[in-house]
């Protein structure tokens, strides 16, 4: 004969095997509903889970503890369970007494009468918040994998397509123009600067950014970036800067400090209703340097605060926000070393305060990366397979004096290198037929000491075989000015002309 539950108990030696000595040791919860009076049972371990007393907890007080964007999920479940009347299992939250949630795992099963009329349910759950963490981390991951992956790709067409836009509008702003010709270039120019964060915004969602950390002087990189600024404002938001740092660098790329306060100043203006202000504050404090940007705008609830920071959250409707600029900023902030905290209450403004460890600028006289002479005529092999980014490249190069030879593919680079020598090599990194660190060793085993400036808006894993540190080599990352490239020249040929001096 099949023994009974409580003597199978009772002969593990544990004592007297009432039913209820055993509910009130388990350690997962047993309760039981009786179709109209609600919860009639529920041993301690659920009790626990709860945080509730048994007075609370009974008939239907267990359900004011749902959280309420599970509410709807539960409600499904108990109508297919009341229509199989056969069993139910069911994934909800509740909220505890001191805020905090919990996720339970939930399986129960009807009991019926002899004619089959449903009397009610015995039901065991169990908590799962580890597992449900687990479980959503994982989600996001794939999520963010997936999106990345996707978005490295956009980048890499949009930046191919700002850098002749860039490249474009600096040649005529060199030119004279009329005063609404003027403005119209620096429209230009600022719109495409503007895509340009965006770009680096979904590249760091990507974890592609590629080149090394450099240090910029945080209050005059903000202060090159006020016009931008309060165009990005616009009239009925006023600017403010209180900049109190001036000697002060941090480790971020100029472009990822201003994609920052960006980020950040944008968010203040979309806060504020009508008319305000967005106040940027800088100040040395203790071996750190402290950005703050606060606005007047209508403040964050506690739960807002608690999710601001997660990939894909926003408060925005779906054509102003795509959640993804403060989880940017954050990422940004912390891979230069630092910290971002956000102060604020609803209907009286934000602050994000950033911290980052301080790099006191030398007081000597530091060279600004300009050529100080014009440099001497260069032999230029570019390669890059984007037809309108090559022609502004060479246009630019052209228009420094050097002399140019172009191609599309590493193919034909590999045809012109053996046909002539060059001084240096500008080449994308990602060509239809190659890469371009495959194309340089070849280069260099013809010459080995030729000038090598590599290009790219997303590198891949071919950055991860970029040597940076080898002489006569740099990295631009798409999109860059004009200038940004006449620098790099000037860079990579002084740097062989001092080591021969030397």
């Amino acid at each position: 004969m099949r023994p009974t539950f409580l003597s199978a108990v009772a002969s593990l030696g544990g004592g007297d095997a009432t039913l209820e000595t055993v509910l009130s040791q388990i350690r997962f919860g047993v309760f039981v509903d009786q179709v109209e009076e609600g919860c009639i049972y529920a041993n301690a371990e659920v009790l626990r889970m709860f945080q509730m007393d048994w007075e609370s907890f009974r008939g239907f007080g267990w359900a004011r503890a749902v959280v309420a964007e599970d509410m709807e999920l539960m409600r499904e479940a108990i109508e297919r369970y009341e229509m199989e009347k056969d069993r139910i299992e069911v994934r909800y939250r509740i909220e505890l007494p001191d805020g905090s949630r919990r996720a339970l795992h939930v399986v129960g099963q009807a009991v019926l009468d002899a004619n089959g009329a449903h009397l009610g349910s015995v039901m065991i759950g169990r908590e799962v918040t580890a597992e449900r963490a687990v479980q959503e981390e994982v989600s996001r991951l794939q999520k963010l994998d997936a999106v990345g992956r996707l978005a490295s790709r956009i980048a890499h067409d949009f930046n191919n397509v700002l850098t002749p836009i860039m490249f474009s509008s600096d040649l005529l702003r060199e030119q004279t123009l009329t005063e609404d010709a003027a403005a119209c270039v620096d429209i230009i120019r600022s719109g495409a600067e503007h895509a340009a964060a965006i770009t680096r915004q979904l590249l760091s969602l990507s974890r592609q950014q590629v080149g090394d950390p450099t240090r910029t002087p945080v209050d005059v990189e903000l202060r090159a970036k006020e016009p931008l600024l309060r165009q990005l404002l616009g009239e009925r938001v006023t600017l403010e800067l209180a900049l109190d740092a001036p000697d002060a660098e941090v480790m971020l790329a100029p472009h990822e400090l201003s994609q920052i306060v960006i980020n950040l100043a944008a968010n203040g203006r979309d806060a504020i209703d009508e008319t305000g202000a967005v106040r940027i504050t800088t100040r040395l404090e203790d071996g750190q340097v402290e950005v703050e940007v606060t606005d007047s705008g209508a403040g964050m609830t506690a739960e807002v605060q608690r999710q601001a920071f997660e990939p894909f959250f926003t408060t925005k409707t779906a054509d102003r926000g795509t959640g993804l600029g403060l989880y940017t900023v954050r990422e940004l902030v912390e891979r230069a070393g630092g910290a971002i905290g956000v102060a604020s209450e609803a209907g009286d403004g934000t602050t994000f305060r950033l911290t980052f460890p301080c790099i006191v600028r030398s007081t000597e006289a530091r060279p600004s990366g300009r050529p100080q002479e014009p440099l001497a005529p260069q032999h230029v092999l570019l390669v890059d397979d984007n037809s309108a980014l090559r022609q502004a490249l060479a246009y630019a190069l052209a228009l420094q004096g050097h002399t140019v030879k172009a191609s599309a593919s590493v193919g034909r680079a590999r045809e012109l290198i053996r046909e002539e020598l060059f001084d240096v090599i500008v080449t994308d990194l990602l060509l239809p037929d190659g890469n371009g660190v495959e194309l340089v060793a070849d280069a260099r085993g013809i010459q080995p000491e030729v000038r090598v400036i590599y290009i790219s808006g997303f590198a891949g894993s071919v950055h991860d075989e970029l040597n940076l540190d080898q002489a006569h080599t740099l990295f631009l990352a798409k999109p860059f000015h004009a200038s940004r490239l006449a620098e790099a020249m000037a860079e990579v040929v002084r740097e062989r002309a001092s080591q021969s001096a030397g």
